[in-house]
């Protein structure tokens, strides 16, 4: 088969005139490969080129400790498309298991042709976020040699040392207990009661047994906070868990069954000390100054994170892990402070904290909801102390003044009931736009069913007013991203950003609260934007590519907020989320009008849904 006849059939050049596919054949080489031999290996630098498979077989696979097969090509597939994307070296070996012919198209050419025909980088865009997806979720069991973050992506059950669990009864006397830790080695027994499992002994219950002289038996000194943990939940989830709770065990369950006891030593002993220091000592100070100390150790994670090609929903996962952290630690010195509430109340964060997506540094958005009507002024000094003390440790004050030190953002849940039936009532664009942030809410801290009783008034009023909804669609269609008509982009034309976009107000936004729209229409409860997706997806909300264009290009435009706020924290200047598109790489630019496409479809699919609910 002909170079051309090949390129006819293939996607995306099938899309293209003759001419242009002509000359794409005239400037491309073809070279052939024996079965067993390498077309690139992983951490080779980038050859310049697109490859397409004229023929043959070839396998994606990495070596490490073990082989990870990704995938295979044949005839007309592409292959190294991430690297021609992001220039960097390839991550994955690609050898041939027949004799195999290949096309090497250079990337310059296509990166002309691609001005041309966007629809090429619109193809390159959707196929490589499918494919990231495969080489993330087949490689996050492997450790990486050359950087901390495998430990982010280790299981439990990957790194857990199988040790037969050590039983006691309730009624054993301490002594015997401490000779079966001996006898077996452990340092956590189990304690059943009742044929169940009622507590768990430390060595350290057992030294305080001893220096204290306090109880006999088992069910005497052991702990009854037990937590528990599946072979399939992540090592750094572990490690929060642990450390907020002030324990070093936990017991590993699976599907019913005890396997084994997890020891904080085992985390410490796999591949970093750093993320689980940072945490801990938050975790254990005490004062403001304790936790405001950790952000030059949080950037260069995140930094690393990024060098490690981590997708910008792990980093922003990582990041709101240590931000809940400081949170919890921030209200508790308050309390401690101000004295105990006088009632049940919760904190709930708010904003891209409540979805879990923060970067580097981030405002304050939160909310307080308490349950007695006579202790406001409790809260507001509650509050207003906390908004200070996290902007002390690196929070800064939110300047929409979403925060509960804000009399509007705090109240009692009848005092919520009615504000958010005035909203519903009345939903005038500017309010909408300002009290829509609560429906990405995540309790940090207080009692849960305050939150579950909120989420039930929303829901109620949703209900009764259809056309709340539809409000909400329209608006959140409103926002256009900035390409112009002959696909230019639309820049600040002045000012201190002259030539630069929001991407966050341009970008971020459009996606989350399209994506939220969609999310209360089919009964979505996720808060996460990328959890809200898949979940749509697997309803039949929105088609599966319209998913992975939305993924990708969510994805993509955190990553280029991360990128841009580290630049700016290394230059000592205040983070902010504008950016020049002359400066980004040509890839990079392309790849950004094919995400404002992908928002011009989600804004079109949310005021199509939201309007068919009620006319506005």
């Amino acid at each position: 088969m002909s170079c051309v006849d090949l390129l006819r059939q293939t996607i995306p050049f099938s899309k293209l005139p003759d001419g242009v596919v002509k000359h794409i054949c005239e400037v491309s080489n073809k070279a052939s490969f024996p079965k067993g031999s390498y077309i690139f290996r992983e951490q080779d630098d980038f050859n310049g080129h697109l490859m397409v498979v004229v023929s043959g077989l070839v396998e994606l696979n990495i070596k490490k400790e073990r082989e990870i097969i990704l995938g295979y090509r044949g005839e007309g597939d592409l292959l190294g498309e991430d690297a021609f994307v992001s220039k960097k070296p390839y991550r994955y070996n690609a050898v041939c298991i027949e004799d195999a012919d290949v096309l090497f198209v250079p990337a310059d050419v296509l990166e002309q042709v691609g001005k041309n025909y966007p629809e090429v980088y619109s193809y390159i865009a959707s196929l490589l976020s499918r494919r990231l997806e495969v080489f993330y979720r087949e490689t996050e069991e492997l450790p990486d040699s050359r950087h901390i973050p495998s430990f982010f992506r280790k299981r439990i059950g990957e790194i857990l040392r199988y040790r037969r669990p050590v039983f006691v009864r309730e009624d054993d006397s301490v002594k015997d207990v401490a000779v079966k830790m001996v006898d077996n080695s452990a340092t956590a027994v189990l304690v059943k009661g009742r044929g169940e499992l009622s507590g768990i002994i430390t060595e350290h219950d057992v030294v305080v047994h001893v220096a204290r002289g306090e109880g006999e038996k088992a069910k005497d000194i052991m702990s009854r906070q037990v937590i528990k943990k599946s072979p399939q939940d992540l090592c750094y989830e572990a490690a929060i868990e642990m450390i907020r709770n002030r324990i070093k065990h936990i017991v590993v369950e699976d599907e019913g069954k005890i396997v084994g006891i997890l020891n904080i030593l085992d985390l410490m002993e796999h591949e970093t000390f750093t993320y689980i220091n940072v945490l801990t000592e938050i975790s254990e100070a005490s004062s403001l100054s304790g936790i405001a100390a950790h952000e030059k150790e949080i950037v260069g994670l995140v930094e690393t994170f990024l060098e490690s090609n981590f997708s910008a929903r792990e980093i922003c996962e990582i990041i709101t892990h240590i931000n809940d952290e400081a949170t919890r630690k921030v209200l508790e010195l308050c309390i401690k402070e101000v004295g105990e509430p006088p009632c049940n109340f919760c904190f709930l964060v708010l904003g891209s904290h409540g979805r879990r997506e923060q970067t580097v540094r981030t405002d304050q958005d939160n909310a307080i909801i308490y349950s007695c009507d006579e202790d406001e002024g409790y809260f507001r000094k509650l509050s207003e102390k906390v908004s200070e003390a996290l902007a002390k440790v690196g929070f800064s004050k939110c300047p929409a003044q979403v925060m509960a030190s804000n009399p509007e953002w705090r109240g009692t849940e009848s005092q919520w009931r009615e504000r958010l039936h005035e909203l519903f009532v009345n939903p005038v664009p500017d309010k909408v736009l300002k009290f829509s942030i609560i429906f990405d809410n995540r309790i940090i801290y207080g009692d849960e069913t305050l939150e579950s009783e909120f989420y039930a008034i929303f829901k109620e009023g949703m209900r009764e007013h259809p056309g709340f909804i539809a409000r909400l669609g329209k608006i959140a269609s409103e926002k256009k991203p900035p390409i112009g008509l002959f696909g230019n982009f639309i820049v600040e034309k002045s000012g201190e950003h002259k030539n630069e976009i929001d991407i966050k107000l341009r970008a971020t936004l459009p996606i989350v609260e399209c994506v939220r729209v969609l999310s209360l229409i089919h009964d979505v409860r996720k808060t996460n934007t990328f959890d809200r997706v898949l979940e749509l997806k697997n309803k039949g909300a929105i088609s599966p590519s319209l998913a992975d264009e939305i993924i990708f290009a969510y994805d993509f435009i955190l990553k280029l907020r991360l990128r841009n706020h580290l630049e700016l924290i290394k230059k000592g200047e205040k983070p902010h989320n504008y950016i020049n598109p002359k400066k980004l790489s040509s890839i990079e630019r392309k790849l950004l009008k094919e995400c404002f496409a992908t928002i011009y479809k989600i804004q079109k699919e949310t005021f199509n849904q939201a309007g068919s609910m009620y006319v506005v």
